[in-house]
């Protein structure tokens, strides 16, 4: 069995004081894994791995720079939780993009705050049948170029509307909503990802990512339930969902499979695992430092910025 040593070099701040509780999901998540190939370490020197969860800067460079990842950089990488990251450090990215995944060193993640709404899995479990072909609810200012078409969009079954989704577990009107519908509009947000595709995933409801620059993550069956929209063909949305309208039960018990085969609480741990292994894998065999170039050109800190680029030129590997 292989093990994980998990940790961060995220500071709760009166500015920001959930700084650590992405890190505090992923020991909860080791101490539910059930049937899992990796276990907790306790001693970074003996773990295969060593996790650094939501670095503070946009860089990684808190983690570059600790002494930690200064002793073990070949078994170190981040698991970063941030809607618009900018790579460095080799791992998973929730809000990575095609452009910056050039190799698998770098691979998309999951929101695994998701995990805890715990609405979300009642409303799963429930009597509700859904009434709506489908439905969105988000911000059309968090992506103006892709959300107000969305939101556009019309149908005789549809329910759209422009506001805040809370991601809350207070928020029952918009997890009801979710559970009404056959298929949930996912546009990107902030970020290439959203939360939205969990959520539904979670739900048992069918997710229609509309995201150019999404990047599915790994060991996830997405062929069996996703419905994947090209953000130039939105406006075919509604035709596209009425002519698969009889697959819904299907691919939404599929998206509920995969969840919990891959992303509750019970599977994540062994899941970010896996994902790990290919990581470190894939940094044996591929120069991850091709892209440093062009993050460097937008590093504030002259000491920082030089500190890299002379592991780069010297052909460290960070």
């Amino acid at each position: 069995m292989r093990s994980i040593y998990v940790t961060t070099t995220a500071i709760d701040t009166p500015e920001c004081p959930w700084a650590h509780s992405n890190y505090i999901r992923v020991i909860k998540a080791a101490g539910l894994a059930i049937d899992c190939g990796y276990s907790l370490s306790l001693d970074p020197g003996q773990a295969d791995i060593i996790l650094f969860v939501d670095p503070r800067s946009e860089f990684q460079t808190d983690i570059l720079l600790s002494p930690l990842y200064l002793k073990y950089p070949h078994k170190s990488m981040v698991l970063d939780f941030h809607d618009s990251p900018s790579p460095v450090v080799p791992g998973l990215y929730v809000g990575l993009n095609k452009a910056q995944s050039t190799n698998f060193c770098f691979q998309g993640s999951s929101y695994i705050r998701v995990a805890d709404n715990h609405r979300l899995q009642q409303a799963s479990t429930g009597s509700i049948t859904p009434v709506l072909l489908y439905s969105f609810i988000g911000k059309s200012s968090n992506d103006p170029t892709v959300r107000p078409e969305v939101l556009r969009l019309q149908h005789p079954r549809a329910l759209l509307i422009d506001r805040n989704s809370n991601q809350s577990e207070s928020d029952l009107d918009y997890v009801q909503i979710l559970a009404r519908s056959k298929f949930i509009l996912c546009p990107r947000g902030l970020g290439a990802s959203s939360w939205r595709l969990f959520e539904t995933m979670r739900i048992g409801r069918v997710p229609v990512v509309i995201s150019d620059d999404w990047v599915p993550p790994m060991g996830i069956n997405w062929d069996s339930f996703l419905v994947q929209v090209p953000e130039r063909d939105i406006r075919l949305i509604p035709s596209i969902l009425t002519e698969i309208e009889d697959e819904w039960i299907a691919r939404s018990q599929a998206a509920w499979n995969e969840w919990e085969r891959c992303l509750s609480y019970e599977r994540m741990f062994d899941w970010i695992g896996d994902r790990g292994v290919s990581i470190l894998d894939s940094m044996q065999k591929t120069d991850y430092r091709a892209s440093l170039p062009k993050q460097l050109s937008r590093v504030s800190s002259p000491r920082i910025a030089l500190r890299l680029l002379r592991e780069w030129i010297n052909g460290i590997k960070l």
